[in-house]
């Protein structure tokens, strides 16, 4: 018996059911990948900013004060992101960083199937293959020193920024294009009322990706070319910050036009190293030209010619916050990409479908060598995970804090805390206050005050006696040290430790806590 026929057929029905369903894999395998390493505590930057104020909310939802800063100015990560994520914790007696870990799985849900929904808006028949490549360009087309901001979802930085809201408002975004594409479509007005409430959520959650939602909700009303359309947008716009300015935690128009100013330094570098970061995309530029005007593409059209347009605006008026709708522009140029390449896949299919079958295969098992890496370490964690269920032992490791824990055990809510300005930005996310940390605090008054006495009481060269002074005006409790080999321990150990009058509640091998004696500094 000739079992050759037989195999043939066998093969080519896998190749076709893997070339079928590879969007639905790429999801699952995904999303397996972020569900295990949601459990490794592996957590940095703007993630301890945001568990900070989901503590505050989980201690008091509706009065949570400054959730680093002993201060009753506000505090605009007190926002309706991290209030879900807290209320959420709280709902099933989870803490802060556990809960926001866990949404990084939510949000990454919300943002696939964002997107695949507004690419069903630009072509339903072929969305499910113009998203697998666009899921797949986001990730992997970047150049080589892909930016490290929120926002940024290439594959250096896509398992950090996942739990933080900018993730869930780019969800959000996505969504709501194609709830406003049914609404022009459809003509369903009743649809402005979700908008709404997405675009006031967005936001207040995250300004800058509120960039992105705007723009595209603009593009789909001149792509409308209907004036009732334009004038429904510009309804929405200021509506949105009409409810928006209800929000009882900080001022979005203070944000907006005065205290979102301190972020535009730190977004310098979004406008450097350009061709650099982004070679891959302009390689691809001329050969997407002639697909970019088709009719079907106009909303991605104007959506290019308008972020296009605010990245400009912020170099010329050195408004750099604006840099990060750069990452929103290679966002759109990946889908037209992606539409590019599938469109020269039907010509290949249509030419041979041997070849067709054969490259789609090679391309496969390339994707499965590239990750297997992951895919193995992922793996063996996830049976790591399911032994520690099995035995009882706790599955969420703590790789990256497990130190700061401690503070928990020795130290209150409002307890204010002196410490450097870097630990300073991760101690609130677990207890206590402090006086100032590494970032701006745009609606705090005496913000620059606070980071310059911090970085006076940590110079090396600064006198007992200019350390006292900063003391007695803060009144801190406890004052939290490096160990050695950190410059500076011995000299403030000596001055506020047990030889000044202070007292030694915890030591491990990293930090040092010091309850300080009200007169060591009198």
């Amino acid at each position: 018996m000739n079992i050759l026929p037989s195999f043939k057929i066998l093969t080519r029905s896998f190749i076709d059911y893997l070339i079928k369903n590879r969007l639905l894999l790429l999801f699952i395998i995904l999303l397996f990948k972020i569900s295990v390493n949601s459990t490794n505590g592996i957590w940095v930057d703007d993630f301890w900013e945001h568990a900070s104020d989901i503590r505050a909310f989980m201690n008091n939802p509706f009065s949570p004060g400054h959730p680093q800063f002993l201060t009753t100015d506000p505090h605009v990560f007190l926002n309706p992101y991290t209030f879900i994520v807290a209320l959420s914790g709280l709902a099933v007696s989870l803490d802060q960083i556990t809960s926001l870990a866990l949404f990084s799985i939510i949000n990454y849900c919300l943002f696939f199937g964002g997107l695949y929904l507004f690419i069903s808006t630009i072509d339903n028949k072929n969305k499910k293959d113009i998203c697998f490549y666009t899921v797949l360009l986001i990730l992997f087309l970047h150049g080589d020193n892909p930016w490290q901001f929120s926002g940024f979802f290439n594959s250096d930085i896509f398992l950090s920024v996942l739990p933080l809201p900018s993730t869930f408002v780019m969800g959000l975004s996505f969504i709501g294009f194609y709830l406003n594409f049914l609404r022009l479509k459809q003509s369903r007005n009743i649809l402005l009322l979700p908008l709404l409430s997405i675009t006031t959520f967005s936001i207040l959650s995250h300004p800058l990706t509120t960039i992105f939602l705007f723009t595209g909700l603009l593009a789909q009303a001149l792509a409308d070319k209907r004036i009732s359309s334009l004038i429904s947008f510009t309804f929405l716009f200021f509506l949105t910050f009409i409810f928006a300015s209800f929000w009882p935690f900080f001022s979005i128009v203070n944000l907006m036009f005065s205290g979102g100013n301190t972020y535009h330094a730190l977004n310098i570098n979004l406008y450097s190293n350009i061709v650099n970061n982004i070679w891959p995309s302009l390689i691809f530029i001329p050969i997407i030209l002639n697909i970019i005007f088709e009719k079907q593409n106009r909303v991605l059209l104007f959506s290019l010619i308008i972020l296009i347009g605010i990245y400009l605006y912020g170099y010329f008026f050195q408004r750099y916050a604006y840099g990060r709708s750069i990452s929103f522009i290679l966002i759109i140029v990946n889908i037209f990409i992606a539409i590019l390449i599938f469109k020269q896949e039907l010509k290949l299919k249509n030419f041979n479908r041997n070849i067709y079958l054969l490259t789609q295969l090679i391309f496969i098992i390339l994707l499965v060598i590239f990750n297997a890496s992951w895919l193995k370490e992922s793996t063996q964690r996830a049976l790591t995970i399911a032994n520690s269920i099995r035995i009882g032992r706790p599955i969420f490791n703590e790789i990256t804090f497990s130190e700061y824990t401690f503070l928990k055990r020795y130290t209150g809510h409002d307890d204010l805390i002196i410490a450097d300005l870097n630990s300073s930005w991760i101690i609130p996310a677990f207890s206590g206050k402090v006086i100032a940390t590494m970032l701006p605090a745009p609606l705090v008054k005496d913000v620059v005050s606070r980071t310059n006495d911090m970085v006076s009481f940590f110079d090396l060269n600064a006198s007992d006696e200019m350390r006292c002074k900063i003391i007695k005006l803060y009144k801190p409790k406890f004052l939290f040290l490096i160990n050695p080999p950190a410059p500076g321990f011995e000299n403030l150990y000596n001055q506020f430790g047990p030889i000044g009058g202070g007292q030694l509640i915890f030591n491990n091998n990293k930090f040092t806590l010091i309850e300080i004696n009200d007169n060591t500094c009198n």
